[in-house]
């Protein structure tokens, strides 16, 4: 582990939000990005690279940079999820149209979210923008054509008829 005396915490600042494990190293390039542990420039330039545009696991000591996260329930089977790596989670249902939407920060068991057969302008139209916050319109579009793109990538990759 990395210990510099300089850097303190005396209050015991609880660093809020929606992170894992995996942003410890990009915290941790950018503790050393910042106490210039780095000897040679290509290796500072580098860990600078990476700890700003790897979106997956962002640093906890920058602002949240907000993008649509893709995840697979299963691979193969017939859902897969999106998040706006804030709150909202949308999980769609590639043989209908059925789409879930829920705030997975406030509702951790996912029992209050909202659900369309419509996709997701029924969500917008039955008020999810209202419920879940400004922005929320603009996430559930992205997040469909997102998933519209990577249903059409892997089925012209493998050779399938949609």
């Amino acid at each position: 582990m990395i210990y510099n005396p300089k850097i303190q915490n005396p209050e015991k600042k609880k660093v809020e939000g929606n992170f894992y494990s995996l942003s410890l190293p990009t915290t941790i390039l950018d503790l050393m990005i910042h106490t210039n542990s780095f000897i040679q420039s290509s290796q500072q330039q580098l860990a600078s690279h990476f700890a700003q545009n790897y979106e997956f696991a962002q640093s906890l000591l920058r602002p949240i940079k907000e993008t649509i996260r893709f995840f697979f329930v299963h691979p193969g089977g017939t859902q897969w999820v999106l998040d706006n790596s804030r709150n909202l989670r949308c999980k769609f249902n590639l043989n209908d149209n059925h789409v879930h939407l829920v705030d997975y920060i406030s509702d951790p068991l996912e029992l209050d979210g909202m659900d369309s057969w419509d996709g997701v302008e029924g969500l917008i139209e039955d008020g999810a923008e209202e419920k879940f916050g400004v922005g929320t319109a603009e996430f559930l579009r992205g997040a469909f054509q997102r998933q519209e793109y990577m249903k059409s990538e892997i089925l012209r990759r493998y050779g399938l008829q949609d």
